[in-house]
């Protein structure tokens, strides 16, 4: 609750024992812990991090009245008699921690309470009904239940990293097989249950789950075996009516899916066939470009139109200032997991590749790249099919290219098509439907 209400979050620096006291009416009836850090950073993963002191207490109270308890508290440690017995000693045990490395810190969870909830009659938690006993997830069924005095959490991570469990090894090699063709092969990726879709091919899902175990887990591995498949390299063109009769949605996979590119991708092709992609690995995220549009609270720094070329993979994802472009092109709110986009095809995405400024901004450089790409226009369009579509246009598309640069040259009182034809006739080329599906 503290981000939002404050007043939850003491930072201690007394060496003398004392109350602190927490207005907590706010939460009356609801369950609460009380967390006590001695960390210089708040992840504790993270670099730097370390002991910063110490904290000890004594006693807890839980009052009406918001005031201390009377009486006094014991004195500091210091002035117990095992204390007092161990200050000679005080300099050689000092100079044995400095000898000892600081340890590595790493977040790990431990068993708490168990607890069982009440039922929460028409959803509400302040109207509670009857306590429902804890039990282990009923699809597990070959799993030992949690002991009585543990959550279950430990015992489900137990069981989800337990190699006598298929389930694992299932889901996460159909999640790589989603990835790469567009459709798992148990469709519904997020539910394996009694609601989920049934698996359209199960003794391959059962191959893949096999070979992912066998490889160590590698995620490389599988995808390659995928990639060097006959299946992956198929084309989308129907291969014959007969089949096209027998599997009309495809569902069978007898021919590839045609695919949308997810919205980074589409972002950072823009990008590399501009020749403003910057594919340097790692570093810090880049700030996502604010329009005028997106305010709120907590309205961060603006970062640059472009995201200084960098890959969409580190721009910055804030979760009330998210880019436009990628949410018309189906990112998902960073709220939760998502193992399927939703994968639509909606106005906002053409208007998004027609006017927004960064769309813009990288046709003219791709323009400006053409124009020194060749001796003539015939060699520039060749040049922009081979980065756009990765292949040579045909005489058709090069007659309507050769038109089409001469009409935008006349449009802008170019004698030449110049970097104004260009742009324009680069961002056509970015709207064309073959730019941003997979054939």
């Amino acid at each position: 609750k503290n981000p939002i209400y404050g007043g939850l979050t003491r930072n201690l620096n007394n060496e003398e024992p004392h109350w602190e006291v927490f207005n907590v009416s706010m939460w009356k009836g609801h369950q609460a812990y009380i967390e006590i850090a001695d960390l210089t950073n708040s992840d504790p993963a993270g670099r730097g991090s370390g002991p910063d002191g110490y904290a000890a207490v004594q006693q807890l109270w839980i009052s009406a009245e918001g005031r201390s308890p009377a009486g006094e508290l014991s004195k500091r440690p210091a002035e117990t008699p095992l204390a007092v017995e161990a200050l000679p000693h005080g300099a050689a045990y000092q100079k044995l921690a400095d000898a000892v490395a600081r340890p590595t810190v790493v977040p790990v969870m431990l068993e708490g309470t168990a607890l069982n909830e009440k039922v929460f009659i028409r959803g509400s938690h302040k109207n509670l009904g009857e306590e429902v006993p804890r039990r282990f997830l009923t699809a597990f069924d070959n799993a030992k239940p949690a002991g009585a005095d543990q959550t279950g959490r430990f015992a489900l991570a137990t069981h989800i990293a337990d190699p006598a469990n298929p389930l694992t090894a299932r889901v996460y090699s159909n999640r790589i097989w989603h990835h790469l063709l567009g459709r798992g092969i148990v469709p519904s990726t997020d539910n394996f249950g009694v609601l989920g879709e049934a698996p359209t091919h199960p003794e391959l899902l059962d191959w893949l789950a096999n070979y992912l175990v066998q490889k160590g887990w590698s995620t490389k591995e599988v995808i390659r075996a995928i990639m060097l498949s006959k299946t992956y390299r198929m084309t989308s063109r129907p291969s014959d009516a007969a089949t096209e009769a027998k599997d009309p949605t495809n569902k069978l996979l007898h021919r590839m899916r045609v695919r949308r590119l997810q919205g980074e991708a589409i972002r950072d092709a823009i990008l590399a066939v501009s020749g403003r992609l910057d594919s340097v690995m790692y570093g810090p995220p880049v700030a996502v470009h604010l329009t005028p549009f997106m305010e709120g609270r907590g309205r961060p720094r603006s970062g640059p139109l472009d995201g200084a070329g960098r890959r969409t993979l580190y721009q910055e994802v804030r979760r009330n200032f998210l880019s436009p472009m990628m949410l018309a092109f189906d990112m998902p709110q960073p709220l939760s997991t998502f193992g399927r986009r939703t994968d639509s095809n909606v106005p906002a995405q053409a208007l998004i590749m027609m006017n927004d400024p960064f769309v813009v901004e990288q046709a003219k450089l791709w323009g400006k790249r053409m124009l020194a790409a060749g001796p003539d226009d015939g060699a520039r369009v060749r040049a922009a099919y081979a980065l756009a579509f990765s292949r040579e246009p045909s005489d058709a598309e090069q007659a309507t290219a050769s038109a089409f640069l001469n009409a935008q040259a006349k449009a802008h009182g170019e004698a030449q098509p110049g970097e104004k034809a260009w742009a324009d006739f680069c961002h056509a080329l970015l709207n064309v439907k073959e730019f941003v599906f997979l054939n």
